[in-house]
């Protein structure tokens, strides 16, 4: 015997009347509201690759303890990566799984590793910069790729 619960959230969407059709007045709203969030996204993000790159700079420019600024590196990444593609930024979110995915340990600084961190920190920059939607064609999997390599030879997780 098959079991057939209500869709609630289908009689909700479609103004009760289960038709499974949305209301419009519903759609608009909702609409509206994604793009406020997208706004603010681009807002918050813009602060949080301002927090990146002083964050590097501090590990660049002082002798810190590096663990810190690395989580908070970290953490940045992993919210960037969250946001990135619910707001049409699939790059966004690439370069920062990217730059999570090399910060999860603590490794010494090497210059080369600093580096591997600010190519990620500017290509995000730039994605936001010039609002580049989608995955960014033949250059955004170029630098993927190239980021790619690149911690494969100056990062090695523990």
């Amino acid at each position: 015997m098959l079991l057939q619960t209500k869709n609630s959230l289908k009689e909700r969407l479609s103004g009760g009347t289960g038709g499974g059709e949305i209301d419009p007045d519903a759609l608009e709203a909702a609409n509206e509201e994604l793009a406020n969030f997208a706004e603010d996204f681009a807002a918050s993000a813009a602060e949080m690759l301002v927090k990146l790159e002083r964050t590097l700079n501090r590990i660049v420019n002082t002798g810190e303890d590096i663990e810190d600024h690395i989580r908070t590196i970290n953490e940045c990444a992993h919210e960037l990566r969250g946001q990135g593609g619910i707001f049409g930024f699939p790059l966004m979110t690439a370069f920062a799984k990217s730059l999570y995915e090399c910060t999860i340990t603590v490794q010494p600084a090497t210059p080369m590793l600093l580096t591997i961190y600010k190519a990620h920190i500017d290509g995000m920059k730039v994605v936001l910069r010039e609002e580049i939607e989608g995955a960014g064609g033949e250059i955004g999997a170029a630098l993927l790729k190239s980021l790619e390599m690149a911690k494969q030879q100056h990062y090695a997780p523990k």
